[in-house]
């Protein structure tokens, strides 16, 4: 609710939300029954009526353990809407007749209208059961027999509605559930083409997992047969409270209306939206949802936005039931809506049972969807490692209502036990007229319970990235957890917080092997001590840092440099007392300072952004020194190596002979429906595999046993079909097969390869982690004129280095149209350590780099001059803006920069240094507009300040050199922003003479943990631009094409692997272009631009330490100009590194530098 919410004068209006199909789940309100009193009768009255309409318990049916078989089972439409018909008209009837709660309006989600209008009177309970019955019959058959698909789509309606007329075929708007997502419906192939064309609009998409397209054309014969079920049944308007159709966003006035309304809501739009914003204009302030899920909460949430507002779900989840529902009833009583808080009592007996009833439900539902566990730490190289705590230590404050707190606040109520804490209503602060606004449930109930055993499987989960409700208390850290020696270090310094005494004890901390081993020895040092004396010894020490020599020096080092930053004397904290940090500097000072204190002691680095949140001097003291601990200071770190650097060449020479390699007995084969992968299957099985195909499209996975296609980001639905499919106590194999066997060439064919190929291949890896890993991942990719599939050789190249226990192959194949099947499987299983072959005709190739340095003659040389344009993609600030100056030194040519950053006539803030008196200019600004200063806001338009200040230096520096400096706005991973700044940059300046592609985004992160839209934001920013920009220039007199690449696409890199494969594409295109024109198109695999570039300062900083040399701007800017120059053709790809830094990243289990940077970053 926003924070502009309060307590009404006049009692508020009440509302029930009734979720439709989606929101069921096996178990779901299960924990309500011994709660809400009434509930679980009118659930056994219901079931008695069901068993005779169908001879068989609708409650057993929902109730049952949770599994996979069970859960597809209650999602078939036929059982689905009966399910939630049946608990969300039992608990509505339970909150009116025994807890007193009145709404005076209703409405409900497309099904969810029909247990709506059974509540508000329009039909007895038994028709609301027979009715639920032949909705869901007719809709399931419905799905037999006309199919079709539903896409989400992340665009206003009249986004939607544009893309669905340029689309074409039988597609509708079906549900309008928030201002800004739309979901399309109607025929597969007009789903698939609508897709594609919001994928080139730049509208991001998701495919729904339904087995038809619901609320579309599709659906009249199901309508016109649920038409006469209506009519042969009674009705009656609506009489105890009005309940809004969310087809005319209307309450319901009469029989014939109920009738014509809910038979066109199977083939019209659910408007939701206006829905919601007919309730607020009737009155209501309070939304309560009941039934099972939140979505309904949360979209209103998102309709009514900052509006005073109230929204509620009473399904508790995995949290506390009875907890759940006093803190919601206290809420509602809070805002003015009157209940009877008389709550089923809590019998022993009733505890036990549903203690015994939770801990079975809880370990059945993780048995049955995670049968085995691979943890991402334990394949992890210790530098990953490092860099997964760090990322993880970020969202340390998220708390999670997990499996053992659960059992923590059963016991509690046990006999002898404490008993269970009562939550009273929020207590109003200062003005009773004004009292702060109650917060919603879900947020209410984050709060964690005390608990040794319960707190130390939070940390470890924080730690090691496992699943909270995995860790137990026989699990072993080293053998199951794979924690490491740093790992186990950053054990004991949290656990070295919460138990002041450890020191003595780190011989037997050292022995425990099992969290329960832990666990026994921590709660020993907890326990009471009869000596007094001992007692206060334990006791924790004041926040204040000891007195000791190095808490002196920190506390002064510190101190020194927020007298710095603020630029005063710093007398009021240097008198030994305690800030409050947040008074003494605002949010760039304290991000400064963090940055300070992590590059003078490197080790900080493992606190991560807990360096920002501490709230005192004294708590920033404590922790640095926790980490740092009362030793000597450590070397100051080294400065950067200065080494020349290396210019090398990518040959492909003759691979010898291998010894055959095998594969595992089970083979998992992943591709395109068609002859190719039919021919591998047939070798794989001539050769003794067992074989599981699975077709991939760009629809999604097509599993075996399925229904319908899940879609192809959807990682959870993949690994959900897959788990059935692989015996997880057996070593198994996985093929990827990128090919398609296709010539189109057209941006179509381009993007759908991308998606199948890339966003594939990662997505069955983030599968793939949630079961077990294979022991072996192969992938088969075919070369062609748009490189698309190179993508997916990138993603195997980076899963090389976070999965050093996988075996990783990758064969690219060239030269013809027939595959040699057999061969590439030879090449695939052999023995030996080569990553990536080329089979290019019956050769074999493996990739090898050589020093070259460039040669430039009289007759290939580059001639530009004053006259010529040269283009650059990719912003004007970082390593673009270096090279667009030194073109201006060297040329004196016009400079025209692409870049997405809007650029202000004005530079913003001019005559305004960087540091302090910028940040505070910009805070400054933000509250003269908006009132206030802080946040994403605050950092959004901070960044935006920094870019468009950059470009501005550019554009200077390039018109202080004599060169004229031009900048179009335009997203060119979108092909028509991209032609309308080529077009007005050549009518403004002339024909195009040079193009540098610099365009690129790192937001890197490790396969479990990153998102399938980042990886997509981070693929297309150089797969796309750079397949517009071809098509783009094809008439212009272009002299050369330099298109920047990076050393990841040499090495690969644990954490990139969308940025791999961005740069594999991206080297794909370019060679395949310089082949197809007369000037030179060469990529450059730049190493790490130390002053310029995507480099964070972690980077710097690692880098540093390690001793590798990076590339400064000078030496960075010779080279570029090196092969700007240089016209031959035959070096089409080049890497540019210290040779030092590059034989460190091309080590085969390095201890690799990786950025994690927690903002994106642009080229």
């Amino acid at each position: 609710m926003s924070s502009s919410s309060r307590t009404m004068a006049m009692q508020p209006r009440l509302a029930f939300l009734f979720p439709g199909q989606g929101s069921q789940y096996t178990g779901m309100l299960g924990p309500l029954r011994g709660v809400v009193p009434g509930f679980a009768e009118r659930l056994e009255a219901l079931d008695a009526v069901w068993h005779a309409l169908e001879g068989e318990s609708l409650v057993a049916r929902v109730f049952r353990a949770p599994s996979a078989e069970h859960d597809a089972d209650l999602t078939r439409t036929r059982h689905a809407q009966p399910a939630i018909g049946l608990v969300s008209i039992a608990l509505a009837r339970a909150l009116d007749d025994e807890l007193g709660l009145r709404p005076a309006f209703a409405a409900g989600h497309s099904y969810g209208e029909l247990p709506a209008l059974a509540f508000a009177g329009a039909f007895d309970d038994p028709s609301l059961l027979r009715l639920s019955r032949e909705r869901g019959r007719l809709l399931d058959e419905a799905g037999e027999q006309v199919g079709g698909s539903m896409l989400a789509v992340m665009a206003p309606p009249e986004h939607a509605a544009s893309l669905i007329a340029s689309t074409g075929g039988v597609l509708a708007i079906a549900t309008l559930n928030e201002p800004r997502q739309v979901v399309i419906s109607g025929e597969t192939e007009a789903v698939e083409s609508a897709q594609q064309r919001a994928s080139l609009r730049g509208i991001q998409t998701a495919r729904l997992r339904t087995s038809c397209g619901f609320h579309s054309p599709l659906m009249r014969p199901a309508a016109a047969l649920w038409r006469a079920v209506l009519d042969n049944t009674t009705l009656a308007p609506p009489a105890r409270l009005a309940v809004v159709s969310t087809v005319s966003a209307r309450p319901y006035t009469s029989q014939t209306e109920m009738r014509d309304l809910l038979a066109r809501q199977l083939v019209e739009p659910v408007r939701w939206v206006d829905a919601i914003e007919s309730l607020y204009e009737q009155g209501a302030r309070v939304f309560v949802e009941v039934g099972p899920g939140h979505a309904l909460t949360d979209l209103a949430e998102r309709i009514l936005s900052d509006r005073p507002h109230l929204a509620l779900a009473l399904d508790p989840g995995r949290r506390d039931a009875r907890q759940h529902i006093t803190r919601a009833f206290a809420q509602l009583e809070e805002y003015g809506i009157p209940t009877r808080q008389v709550l089923a009592p809590s019998h022993q007996s009733d505890v036990v049972l549903a203690f015994l009833e939770t801990n079975r439900r809880v370990l059945e539902a993780f048995f049955a969807k995670q049968q085995r566990v691979i943890g991402l730490a334990a394949d992890a190289t210790p530098t990953e490692r490092l860099e997964l705590f760090t990322a993880l230590v970020e969202a340390n404050q998220r708390t999670v209502a997990d499996y053992l707190e659960t059992q923590e606040r059963a016991l509690t109520r046990l006999p002898g036990g404490p008993a269970a804490p009562t939550v009273p209503p929020p207590t109003p602060q200062g003005d009773s007229s004004a009292s702060a606004a109650p917060r919603l449930a879900s947020e209410a109930c984050e709060a964690e319970e005390p608990g040794t055993e319960a707190w130390l499987g939070r940390t470890i989960a924080e730690l090691t990235g496992f699943p909270r409700e995995v860790i137990r208390r026989d699990t072993e850290f080293e053998r199951e957890l794979g924690l490491d020696s740093i790992t186990m270090i950053e054990l004991y310094c949290r656990l070295s917080q919460r138990f002041t005494d450890l020191e003595q004890h780190v011989d037997r901390l050292r022995g425990a092997k099992t969290v329960g081993e832990l666990v026994e020895l921590l709660e020993a040092l907890a326990k009471p001590d009869d000596n007094p004396a001992a007692s206060a010894a334990a006791e924790p020490p004041p926040a204040r840092a000891s007195g000791g020599t190095a808490a002196r020096q920190l506390r002064a080092e510190i101190v020194a440099l927020i007298e710095q930053l603020r630029g005063d004397a710093a007398a009021s904290i240097d008198d030994g007392h305690d800030v409050e940090l947040d008074q003494a500097l605002d949010v760039f000072a304290r991000e400064q300072l963090t940055a300070w204190l992590v590059e003078a002691h490197p080790d900080l680095a493992v606190a991560g952004r807990e360096l920002l949140h501490t709230p005192t001097l004294d708590t920033l003291i404590e922790l640095c020194g926790r980490i740092l601990g009362d030793r000597p200071e450590a070397p100051a770190t080294k400065a950067p190596l200065q080494e020349p650097l290396g210019r090398f060449v990518r040959l492909e020479v003759p691979v010898p002979e291998a010894l055959p390699g095998a594969l595992p007995r089970e083979v998992l084969l992943i591709g395109p429906r068609g002859r190719a992968a039919d021919r591998f299957r047939r070798a794989l099985e001539e050769r003794g595999h067992e074989v599981t195909s699975l077709a991939l499209s760009l629809a999604g996975w097509d599993l075996p046993g399925a229904t319908a296609l899940t879609p192809l980001e959807d990682v959870e639905g993949l690994a959900c079909g897959l788990r059935p499919l692989l015996d997880q106590d057996r070593a198994y194999a996985v093929l990827f097969l990128a090919l398609d066997g296709k010539r189109d060439l057209g941006w179509d064919a381009f993007s759908g390869r991308v998606e199948r190929g890339a966003t594939g291949l990662f997505v069955l890896a983030k599968a793939l982690v949630t079961l077990s890993r294979p022991v072996w991942l192969g992938i088969a990719a075919v070369g062609g004129s748009d490189g698309a599939w190179a993508g997916a050789r990138g993603v195997a190249r980076a899963l090389v280095r976070e999965w050093p226990g996988v075996t990783v192959r990758a064969v690219w194949i060239e030269g013809g149209a027939s595959i040699a099947v057999d061969r590439v499987l030879d090449a695939l299983a052999a023995a030996g350590s080569d990553l990536d072959l080329v089979l290019r005709g019956d050769r074999l190739l493996r990739q090898e780099i050589e020093a070259r340095p460039p040669r430039v003659t009289t007759g290939d040389s580059i001639r530009l001059g004053p006259n010529s344009l040269m283009v650059l993609l990719g912003g004007g600030d970082g390593i673009t803006a270096e090279a667009a100056h030194a073109v201006a030194v060297r040329y004196g040519c016009r400079i025209a920069v692409i870049g997405r950053t809007p650029f202000p006539v004005t530079p913003p803030f001019d005559g305004i240094e960087d540091g302090p008196a910028l940040r505070q200019a910009v805070v400054d600004a933000l509250e003269r507009e908006t009132g206030e200063a802080q946040g994403e806001e605050l950092w959004s338009r901070f960044h935006l300040v920094s870019r468009q200040r950059a470009l501005w230096r550019t554009r200077r520096r390039v018109e202080a050199m004599g060169a004229t400096f031009a900048y179009a706005q335009a997203d060119a991973t979108r092909a028509e922003e991209l032609a309308r700044a080529l077009d007005e940059i050549r009518v403004a300046h002339g024909p195009i003479h040079a193009v540098v592609h610099g365009a690129g985004l790192t937001e890197d992160g490790l396969v479990a943990s990153k998102s399938v839209e980042s990886f997509r934001r981070v693929l297309y920013a150089k797969a796309h631009s750079v397949f517009h920009l071809r098509a783009l220039l094809r008439d212009d007199p272009l002299q050369v094409v330099l298109l920047f690449s990076s050393l990841a696409a040499h090495a690969g890199t644990a954490g990139q692997t969308d940025y791999v494969a961005a740069n594999e594409i991206l080297e794909a295109l370019g060679r395949e272009w310089n082949a197809q024109v007369a000037y030179p198109v060469r990529s450059i695999r730049w190493s790490v631009w130390t002053e310029a570039g995507l480099a964070s300062t972690a980077l710097r900083q690692q880098m540093a330490r390690l001793g590798l040399a990076g590339i400064g701007n000078h030496a960075g800017t010779s080279h570029f100009l090196e092969e700007l120059a240089r016209g031959g053709k035959d070096d089409e790809c080049v890497l540019v590194a210290p040779p030092s830094t590059l034989a460190f990243a091309s080590r085969p289990e390095p201890e690799q530098v990786q950025t994690r940077s927690s903002c994106n970053a642009e080229l």
